[in-house]
C-alpha cells in the first residue's frame, strides 16, 4: 500500500511538473513573438520597420513614464528626452555653452511634447506610438516603407531632438 502511495504521489508530482515546463514553454513562445527585435528603447538608430517604430514608441512610453499613470506630463517626456540624448544633456548643463543653444535645446523638446501632446499637456501611449510612426513616415524617404542607414539617422534625429553639433545630416 505504501508503495501504491508513493507511486502515486510520484506520478502527480511529474504530471504537475511536466505541465507546469508545458506551461512555461508556451509562456516564452508567446513573448517571443511580440518581443522587438533589433530595437532597444536607448536606440532609434535601430528602427527600420513602422513596426519598430511601433515597438520603440511602447518601450519609449514604458521608461519615460516614471509614476505609471498611463500619460507622459511635460517633466517626464523632457526628462527621458534628455536621459537619450547625453551629448545635448551635458552641453545644457555645461558653462561654455551659449544661452542661445541652451535655450534651443530646451526649446526642441519642449516643442516635440506639444506636437504630441495635442495642446492637453499629457502624451498618451497610442499619441506616441502616433508620433513615432509619422517619424518614420517622415524618414522615410523614398517611401519604400524600410528605413536605410541614412534614413535611420534622420528617425532618431527626429525622436530625439539635437543642438545643430550633433545633427548628422
Amino acid at each position: 500500500m505504501i508503495k501504491s502511495v508513493i507511486t502515486g504521489i510520484s506520478t502527480l508530482i511529474i504530471a504537475t511538473a511536466a505541465a507546469c515546463a508545458q506551461e512555461e514553454t508556451s509562456s516564452l513562445h508567446d513573448v517571443d513573438a511580440i518581443a522587438p527585435t533589433d530595437v532597444q528603447a536607448a536606440d532609434a538608430a535601430k528602427v527600420t520597420t513602422r513596426d519598430d517604430a511601433m515597438r520603440f514608441a511602447e518601450s519609449e512610453f514604458s521608461e519615460a513614464d516614471l509614476n505609471d499613470n498611463g500619460a507622459l506630463d511635460r517633466e517626464e517626456f523632457l526628462a527621458y528626452q534628455a536621459a537619450k540624448n547625453p551629448a545635448d544633456a551635458q552641453s545644457i548643463n555645461n558653462s561654455t555653452v551659449g544661452e542661445a543653444e541652451r535655450a534651443a535645446l530646451e526649446t526642441a523638446a519642449e516643442e516635440k511634447f506639444a506636437a504630441i501632446s495635442n495642446g492637453d499637456e499629457l502624451v498618451s501611449k497610442s499619441e506616441l506610438i502616433e508620433a513615432r510612426i509619422a517619424d518614420f513616415d517622415e524618414a522615410d524617404a523614398n517611401d519604400d516603407d524600410k528605413l536605410d542607414t541614412v534614413e535611420r539617422q534622420k528617425f532618431a534625429q527626429l525622436v530625439i531632438p539635437q543642438s545643430s553639433e550633433t545633427q548628422v545630416y
